[in-house]
């Protein structure tokens, strides 16, 4: 079996928040999972309004 690690992180400091995560999956699965997060990636971005819509003071 071939696994990778893969760690990510996120952090808001005026809140004082910090969030590390990790997965360790098996390779064989790799483009199975890849799939799946990229459809939830471009979901998420259909939802979040990127421009223009931000107020400026």
């Amino acid at each position: 079996m071939f696994v990778h690690a893969y760690v990510d992180e996120s952090y808001d400091l005026t809140i004082g928040v910090y969030i590390l995560t990790a997965s360790i999956i098996d390779l064989t699965n790799a483009e199975d999972i890849r799939c799946a997060l990229r459809d939830l990636h471009l979901r998420a971005a259909q939802c979040l309004p990127l421009s223009g819509e931000l107020a400026t003071t």
